[in-house]
């Protein structure tokens, strides 16, 4: 817990890039976070108020969503770290190519409450999101997101009977 704190210190810090370097120079980034790739030039790229969980997902943005769970497990991270560290390295690559991704598949990932960082995460490591950026700023929210075409409580209210996993 207390090097979770420290990570969180320095990735949130507008000297992380100084902090990554020396963290590598005294080799305790692989003491702490072997499986992190620390490229300078990407954290550099990165937000000036960027947070410590879109730091650390840039850190394992190679690894796959389990290990980033992992990770965050033994850092001893709280929940809402893990689930956002976790979607974002799940998703570290699927805005690579946002210009040809058909609505399907891009307004999803816009209308999650992490795409600014999603976007943020892939413009650091040179992905064009200019698409992105112009579909949040044009395209109305129920668009993006819109609401379930049936429901539960429909079902119910035509006579269906709630099974084992219902509320």
């Amino acid at each position: 817990e207390r090097i979770a704190e420290e990570l969180r210190k320095l990735f949130s810090h507008p000297n992380r890039v100084r902090g990554s370097a020396l963290l590598a120079d005294w080799r305790i980034r692989e003491a702490i976070l072997p499986e992190a790739v620390v490229d300078l030039s990407v954290i550099a790229r990165l937000p000036d108020k960027a947070g410590f969980e879109l730091v650390l997902a840039c850190l394992l943005r190679d690894q796959n969503k389990r290990n980033a769970e992992a990770i965050a497990r033994r850092l001893k991270l709280s929940t809402d770290e893990l689930r956002r560290i976790a979607w974002l390295v799940e998703h570290g690559r699927s805005l690579a190519d946002a210009g040809s991704l058909p609505p399907s598949r891009l307004y999803p990932l816009l209308s999650h409450p992490f795409a600014h960082d999603l976007i943020a995460l892939h413009r650091a490591f040179g992905a064009d999101v200019r698409r992105c950026e112009q579909t949040l700023a044009t395209v109305p929210r129920e668009r993006l997101d819109p609401p379930p075409f049936l429901t539960g409580d429909d079902l119910k209210a035509l006579g269906g009977t709630p099974g084992p996993g219902c509320k």
